[in-house]
C-alpha cells in the first residue's frame, strides 16, 4: 500500500514516472486507463481506503482488476512498456487482489470479499469465442489464487455466445 505513497509526482519528465514491483514485475504507480500521467493519474484507490470504505460492510465485491488484462492496447505502459502475457499479468493481478482482501480482513475479518470474474472479450454486441479459453485460463489462475484467502469466494458467469449481449451505443 505505501510502495507508491512517497513517490513524486509532480515535475517528472515523461519516461521518468514512478514504478514499483509486483510479483517480481515493474508496475506503474500512476492508475487511469494505461497509465497515462494525465488528470485520472493520481487518483489512486489504496488498499487502505477500500479497507475504510469496507470496515462495516457484509460483502465487499471487487471487479476492478479486468483493465489489468487490456494493456496491449496501451503499449503496456502500466508494465513500463514490457510485453507481459496474460497468465503473468494474472500473478500481478493476484498479488494486488490478495493486498486489497487482506486490508479488507484487517479491519473487517467477517466481510464476505467477492473477486468477480473477468468478462469475455466482445466484438461490438457479441462474445469473442476465440478468446473463451485464454479467458477461462486467467480466470482460473485468479480463482485459485484469491481463494487462498479466508472469507473470499470468486464469482464466476458465463455470457451466452451467438446473441446480443453487449450494449454498441
Amino acid at each position: 500500500d505505501d510502495d507508491c505513497a512517497a513517490t513524486p509526482y509532480e515535475g517528472q519528465a515523461p519516461g521518468e514516472y514512478p514504478f514499483r514491483t509486483i510479483a517480481g514485475h515493474t508496475v506503474s504507480c500512476l492508475s487511469g486507463w494505461g497509465c497515462d500521467p494525465g488528470k485520472d493519474a493520481h487518483q489512486m484507490v489504496r488498499p487502505a481506503a477500500v479497507a475504510e470504505d469496507a470496515k462495516h460492510a457484509d460483502v465487499v465485491l471487487l471487479s476492478n482488476w479486468v483493465n489489468d488484462f487490456k494493456q496491449q492496447f496501451a503499449g503496456y505502459s502500466c508494465f513500463n512498456a514490457t510485453q507481459l502475457d496474460p497468465l503473468t499479468i494474472a500473478d500481478i493481478t493476484v498479488e494486488d487482489l490478495r493486498r486489497l482482501i487482506r486490508a479488507v480482513h484487517s479491519v473487517n475479518p467477517s466481510a464476505l470479499v467477492l473477486v468477480l470474474a473477468l468478462y469475455p472479450d466482445a466484438n461490438g454486441p457479441r462474445v469473442v469465442t476465440e478468446t473463451l479459453g485464454d479467458i477461462a485460463a486467467i480466470n482460473g489462475k485468479v480463482r485459485d489464487g484469491v481463494l487462498e484467502e479466508p472469507n473470499t469466494a470468486f464469482v464466476d458467469f458465463r455470457i451466452p455466445e451467438g446473441i446480443d449481449m453487449f450494449q454498441t451505443a
